[in-house]
């Protein structure tokens, strides 16, 4: 039997240039079992077992005044975003505690927005940001070129690598033989100075766990070791069913739904000494992605780029981007090898039903040479 006992805290304030305070929050506190039986099928079960070891602790608080005053200076909407859970999981003989803490800021202009901070909402960045928004907005708009290099910058890959690899790697996908990956265990798809993990972040760098939400400690796992696929994440019901070990990543969006394999924060990075060449055609730097669409079995896929950048010097008007996850990974060029992380505590990722669970990406620059993809 695994128990889970959680106490979570989502608290959203959006405050406008004049500040006017919107306030949301959600806080949810519960418990339940799962029992997993000799034929392999697990029941889950909303039960007050442990609630009370988490109902009464006590959450984390936006500074709201600050809020406003940095909105009315900046002349700015802000959003301020907490996610604070409190944890108790495992079997019954070995609980285990765990407390999660993330914060997000995002910054709103007119013609822009932009997130600053993850762990923390970091006000000090606000006018830097700022006045970057206003700079990249007040650059004139140009047609999108006819031919282009895709430069994901590092941090604002955003899904792009949680899409791609993050759910087909997915253990309960992978199973079911609808991953585009499914059979390609211990193949080259991507270039040997690639790697993308998933699992334990840096507490400073994106969203942290200790353990998932079956009392399992959380590892980082390869799910492409230098351009080979790597192995799957699991849960302790898909480690059980394939014979491998928990990865820690059981995860569910409280206590009223059973724990499905999950990513947590997903890292996309080469080594420092890889070497780098120039783009070879135009660079349209994109500022986040934004999923359209993703077959999971084919590795087909449509991001959207809301806001994007070309040579610097010109804004794009929002467009798609179309490709294949095998050929584009394939094709992919290292660009700059700083890794920084990115997330929004008040967005998340959806499966089976369960939406919005909080995830963080993090990434190096790459390039998507031009051909790799189309821009529409």
């Amino acid at each position: 039997m695994i128990c889970y006992a959680g106490r979570t805290r989502r608290l959203r304030v959006r405050v406008l240039p004049d500040g006017t305070v919107e306030r949301h929050d959600d806080v949810r506190v519960g418990a339940c079992t799962e029992i997993t039986g000799a034929d392999g099928v697990r029941e889950h079960r909303v039960s007050p077992l442990f609630e009370d070891r988490v109902r009464d602790l006590r959450p984390a608080e936006l500074d709201t005044a600050e809020l406003v005053e940095l909105a009315r200076a900046q002349e700015v909407t802000l959003t301020a975003a907490l996610f604070h859970q409190h944890v108790l999981a495992g079997p019954p003989e070995v609980l285990r505690f765990d407390e999660r803490h993330v914060a997000s800021l995002t910054i709103s202009t007119e013609g822009g927005w932009d997130v600053v901070g993850w762990r923390d909402p970091a006000p000090l960045a606000v006018p830097g940001a700022v006045e970057a928004l206003r700079r990249r907005n007040s650059l004139p708009f140009a047609d999108l070129p006819p031919e282009a290099d895709l430069v994901l910058a590092p941090g604002r890959a955003g899904s792009f690598f949680h899409e791609l690899l993050g759910h087909p790697m997915e253990a309960d996908v992978l199973a079911s033989g609808t991953s585009w990956l499914s059979r390609r265990a211990g193949d080259r798809v991507a270039p040997a100075w690639l790697t993308v993990i998933d699992g334990l972040a840096d507490p400073a760098g994106g969203y942290h766990a200790v353990v998932d939400d079956e009392g399992t400690p959380t590892t980082a796992v390869p799910l492409l070791d230098a351009g080979v696929v790597g192995s799957p994440m699991t849960d302790r019901s898909a480690a059980a069913a394939l014979g491998l070990p928990a990865t820690g990543h059981g995860r569910r969006l409280d206590h009223r739904h059973p724990a499905v394999v999950r990513m947590a924060h997903t890292r996309a990075q080469f080594p420092l000494d890889t070497p780098v060449t120039p783009s070879r055609h135009a660079e349209i730097r994109p500022f986040g992605l934004a999923l359209v669409r993703m077959n999971v079995a084919t590795g087909e896929f449509v991001f959207r780029a809301g806001t994007a950048l070309l040579q610097g010097e010109h804004r794009l008007r929002p467009f798609e981007i179309h490709g294949r996850a095998d050929e584009v990974l394939a094709a992919l060029e290292p660009v700059d090898p700083e890794v920084r992380a990115y997330g929004r505590a008040d967005r998340g990722c959806g499966k089976l039903g369960q939406f919005p669970l909080p995830v963080s990406f993090a990434n190096a620059g790459v390039r998507l040479p031009a051909g790799s993809v189309v821009l529409r």
